[in-house]
Parts: C-alpha cells; structure tokens; sequence
C-alpha cells in the first residue's frame, strides 16, 4: 500500500450532513433573531460554527459564544437522521480489512462525530476519532489533524506516510501544516477551486478505493470538481 495511514473528514466526506446542519443552523439563528433559510448554511459546512454564525449574523465574539451551544443542542436533536454517502461505508470497511490504521479528524463536536459513527456501525474501525470541543479554537482543522496524528503514534501507527480525505479546502490546508497531502472528494460541499491545492480529486467512492489502494496516486495530477 502507498499509504501508511488514512484520516478522514466527516461531514461532506462520510456523511452527507449538510440538510440537517443546515436546518439546525437555520433554527438556531431565527431563535436567536437572525432568521435565515436553511440553504444560506450550505457553504458553511465543515468550518467550525463559530465562523459560520459571525460571518451569516454579523453579531459579536459574546452573542456568537452563546448561539454556538444553542445550536448545538438542536442539532444534537437531529442528528440521528444524518446518512452516509453510499459506497464510502464500504471503501472504509474495506480499508479496516486490508488493515490499513484509519483516523477521523472532524471539526464537529468530538462526542457528536463519535455518537454518529456509532450509529453507522464505523466507529471501532478508526484508530481514533477527534473533534472539537466546547472552544473556537479547538475546532481548528489543523489543530484536530495534530491530535489525531498523535493518537496514531501513541498507537504504534507508522504515520510517515500519511493521506488526509476531504471535502472543503480547510481539510486541504489543516493537513499541509503537516506535510500532509489531501484527496478532495467530489460528492461533498467544497465550492468550485478549493480543489486547487489538494493531491487529486475522486470523483466516486470507487475513485476513492483505487486512490487508496494504488501506488498511482502519489502521482495523480489535480482534477477539477464537477
């Protein structure tokens, strides 16, 4: 195998959260007297929801610290109903199988990513599962990548030659603060260019396999999303 361990993202790389973030987030802000449609969040999805709620409301550093909780609470109401993109259950199955060591790295809520993992049945197959917690700034994508990588050596993982999976351009910079090279995936909510910097882009979960699992990819020239 290229690659000696594999980091996912999760909203927008195994799950597709973006309708029930979006309606938490909608919810949260018309409760806090900033109502907003759902699809005015879409954008947002996978930057830490402190810097979503200051750019979309405008309010202060004090009104965005108690909307984030808020938020929060409501999505955590909702959450249960959040699906995984087909096909990408099975690439990491088969992944744990080929015993390939494999970390989340998400700025979601830490207790949230692993409750939905959970559910999907795929939290045993990671190594470790990070995210944020109640802070801004440990919502730092690069923050949490540092975490995770420390995790995996604490485990005995070989983490030379790693691989992060994303979907949105802060999972392509988080991994760079590490040298780590970044596999955008075309079915999340990146907005078109924030391919530019990463390793390639896989169009499909079958992509994403082959990516994984071939020598070829180290090579691949950067793709343009759809």
């Amino acid at each position: 195998m290229t690659w000696s361990a594999v980091i996912f993202d999760l909203d927008g790389t195994i799950l597709d959260s973006a309708p029930i973030i979006c309606a938490a987030m909608a919810q949260a802000t018309t409760e806090f007297g900033h109502p907003r449609k759902p699809e005015v969040f879409r954008p947002y999805i996978g930057p830490p929801p402190w810097h979503t709620f200051a750019e979309v409301t405008g309010e202060s550093e004090e009104f965005v610290e108690r909307l984030v909780p808020h938020y929060r609470a409501i999505y955590d109401a909702m959450m249960a109903e959040t699906p995984a993109f087909e096909g990408v259950p099975e690439v990491i199955r088969t992944l744990a199988a080929a015993g390939i060591p494999m970390a989340v790295a998400t700025s979601k809520l830490r207790s949230a990513a692993i409750s939905l993992l959970e559910l999907h049945g795929l939290a045993d197959v990671f190594v470790t599962i990070q995210g944020a917690g109640a802070d801004a700034g440990s919502a730092d994508k690069a923050r949490v990548i540092g975490t995770a990588l420390d995790d995996l050596r604490a485990a005995g993982v070989d983490v030379t030659e790693p691989v992060m999976i994303g979907d949105r351009s802060h999972d392509v910079h988080g991994a760079a603060r590490f040298g780590i090279p970044t596999i955008l995936v075309a079915w999340g909510y990146a907005q078109p260019g924030e391919e530019a910097d990463a390793l390639t882009v896989a169009e499909t979960p079958a992509d994403l396999a082959d990516l994984l699992t071939s020598e070829s990819a180290t090579q691949a020239a950067p793709n343009r999303l759809r």
